[in-house]
């Protein structure tokens, strides 16, 4: 049975055939007349017309030339988001697309070049912009062009052919890197927990002790359900993170923030006892409140509004900030600091590196193993100064 003639096929001066058609352009929408390349034949222009506009009646074809940095990156941006990174992750890959999209969000994607992009990168170093924003700029462009490539938008990824611009060092930056990394020696740490037993918060006391005492992460101990705690086993899981995107009610839980994240730890009978007690303390809240505490199983909870949600992070630095001060501390430590402390009260106990950071949550983890480093070189100074002692009574 013989084809049926398609009108939008034409014969050209040359005895060949091409196949026009009408799509949607991508980034006004409007429909634009295509043609596709000559054909030796009539039947090779017509199989081709019959994919054609398989892949129009599915809304498949677009017009690869006509599609801009900014359609791309938000096409790129919703996949990169249900891949199941961090949601704080996502949010620095989207601040670095604004970024991206106030210089060239209007250039097609085939238009770039690795010669336009070191520019770029070049002028962001002359406007003063820091390495690491830098950085994070090259590893969000690089995804998303590699990914233009995999589906034939672009024939090569030109980032991988960008560098970031070097930074000299200021003095001050090579003695902070050869710095040992702040914690809190454990007298400071004592006075600092004294000193939280009166804070704002009934809850202050038990939560810096979990932190100073496991090592966990300031977002890891916000998401702790009552699941995560055996009492039998003296284990807590850590398996997820909190991210608040703006408001508590809003909140959400993700994985944490590295596969090697995910770890169940083993815990002191001290930790044990405390989380007992911000259980009971949990309990009587409960049982004072009713129905106005909305229970969401977390062991540490928001106390004002929305009773009984996840204490969001930034309440802890909050109050960590105002025990500081009672405290007369330094304002720059941190709810980060304390797993600084842990690696040093767990070196101080000759816990073995590989264990701390198995703890942690590091692979590896080079401030880790400088203060587990500074604390041991300590201990075999003492050890030396014992031996002293001992020689200085032989003689």
């Amino acid at each position: 049975m013989a084809k049926k003639k398609k009108v939008n096929i034409r014969e050209t001066k040359s005895g060949k055939f091409t196949y026009r058609y009408d799509m949607k352009d991508p980034i006004t929408g409007k429909r634009i007349q295509k043609e596709t390349p000559a054909f030796d034949s009539y039947d090779d222009a017509f199989n081709e017309s019959i994919r054609i506009d398989a892949e129009l009646m599915y809304g498949m074809l677009i017009d690869k030339s006509k599609i801009t940095f900014r359609y791309w990156a938000a096409e790129w941006i919703e996949e990169y988001s249900k891949s199941g990174v961090g949601k704080s992750t996502v949010a620095t890959r989207k601040s670095m697309i604004n970024l991206a999209d106030d210089m060239f969000g209007s250039m097609y994607i085939q238009e770039f070049t690795a010669f336009y992009l070191q520019d770029v990168f070049d002028n962001l170093k002359e406007d003063g912009y820091a390495r690491s924003s830098l950085v994070s700029l090259y590893v969000t462009l690089k995804m998303i062009f590699e990914r233009a490539m995999k589906h034939d938008l672009v024939r090569k990824n030109v980032v991988l052919h960008v560098k970031v611009p070097k930074y000299k060092k200021t003095v001050e930056e090579v003695e902070l890197d050869n710095d040992i990394p702040r914690y809190l020696e454990k007298d400071e740490l004592i006075h600092f927990l004294k000193t939280s037993l009166n804070a704002s918060s009934e809850q202050a006391f038990r939560i810096f002790f979990v932190l100073a005492y496991t090592g966990v992460r300031i977002g890891e101990l916000c998401a702790l359900k009552l699941s995560d705690f055996s009492e039998f086993n003296k284990t807590l899981s850590i398996t997820k993170t909190l991210y608040i995107p703006n408001s508590l009610k809003n909140y959400e839980i993700g994985p944490p923030k590295t596969p090697s994240s995910v770890r169940k730890i083993t815990i002191s009978q001290s930790v044990v006892n405390i989380l007992k007690e911000q259980l009971d303390y949990k309990q009587s809240l409960m049982r004072q409140h009713g129905k106005w505490f909305d229970d969401h199983n977390f062991i540490f909870f928001n106390e004002h509004q929305y009773l009984g949600y996840p204490m969001p992070m930034s309440t802890i630095r909050g109050i960590m900030s105002d025990i500081l001060e009672k405290a007369n501390l330094p304002e720059s430590i941190t709810p980060h600091l304390l797993r600084h402390t842990f690696t040093s009260l767990m070196a101080e106990a000759k816990v073995d590196l590989p264990t701390i950071q198995d703890m942690l949550g590091h692979e590896d983890d080079r401030v880790t193993e400088r203060v587990y480093l500074h604390v041991t070189q300590a201990r075999k100074l003492d050890a030396a100064d014992k031996l002293d002692a001992l020689i200085g009574d032989i003689f």
